[in-house]
């Protein structure tokens, strides 16, 4: 069989930007401006020249089919339908479902902001061990405040993280692209509509304030799913108890304040209303 490795390849700063992004859902809370500002050349995430090559030496370098991660330059604006194009003709994409249109996306800036200090408040694994659930409820809350606009996530640095790699860039293109520019301008993508920085630098500071205001005063009130299983468990005790079954629904239906989505939750809220009734 032949061995073909394909790559995408996303310009350096935006990939930053979007690790970023990733680490806050992790549960991280430094500032854009220090997160991994001191990486160039000499890494083999970011130099594309140096991680290409390893992986050319090891398969040769015909076996090598290298592109941009570029929603504009993926064919129909779908990197899913760009793969399915470079594969022998052994899948029929107009079989596939291609309903969802995006997954996983990055986080704005001012959700990046919140998130920090939802992280930072409330860390996502406290020193006790574990992970503490509330830290997601939180970001839930912020994830699908989906009125609120946004910006992407601001980095005065970018310009400046992306022209380390411009040698790199430069080899992998005259390689695998004809010499043509591997990349635009990273600041390309960006609403155009955007608030200047300052103005979205002030906004961030104070959804950053307001979400750790809020975090502080209510993080006690939260009951987290684990406080859901413990309802649960402790409503089903008393089922078997008549004289208890009212207690037994009450906390049912606490234990579905903390986990909305539980299916055995709901079904015994129903079942001991319809008994009640």
């Amino acid at each position: 069989a032949t061995i073909r490795v394909v790559c995408y390849l996303r310009e350096q700063s935006e990939l930053r930007r979007s690790l970023y992004s990733t680490a806050m859902r992790a549960g991280h809370d430094l500032p854009i401006e220090t997160f991994l500002i001191d990486e160039d050349e000499s890494s083999p995430y970011f130099n594309y020249d140096l991680f290409l090559s390893k992986w050319a030496a090891a398969f040769g370098e015909d076996a090598m089919i290298v592109r941009v991660f570029d929603r504009f330059r993926f064919i129909a604006n779908d990197i899913r339908q760009d793969f399915l194009s470079i594969l022998p003709n052994t899948i029929e994409a107009a079989a596939l479902d291609f309903a969802i249109q995006s997954a996983n996306e990055s986080l704005g800036y001012l959700q990046a902001r919140a998130f920090r200090a939802i992280n930072r408040c409330l860390p996502l694994y406290p020193d006790e061990g574990g992970v503490d659930q509330v830290n997601y409820q939180y970001k839930r809350l912020v994830r699908y405040a989906d009125k609120i606009p946004d910006v992407p996530i601001l980095d005065t640095n970018q310009q400046q993280f992306s022209e380390r790699f411009t040698a790199s860039n430069q080899r992998v293109s005259a390689r695998y692209f004809d010499g043509k520019p591997l990349f635009g301008s990273p600041s390309r993508g960006q609403n155009d509509q955007a608030p200047p920085a300052a103005s979205a630098q002030l906004a961030g500071d104070a959804v950053e304030a307001l979400t750790e205001s809020f975090v502080v005063g209510t993080q006690t009130h939260l009951l987290s799913r684990d406080d859901g299983h413990v309802l649960r468990d402790a409503a089903m005790v008393l089922e078997t108890s008549p004289e208890h079954r009212g207690m037994a629904l009450a906390l049912m239906r606490l234990a579905a304040k903390a986990r909305p989505e539980g299916y055995f939750i709901k079904q015994k809220i129903a079942e001991w209303e319809s008994e009640a009734d």
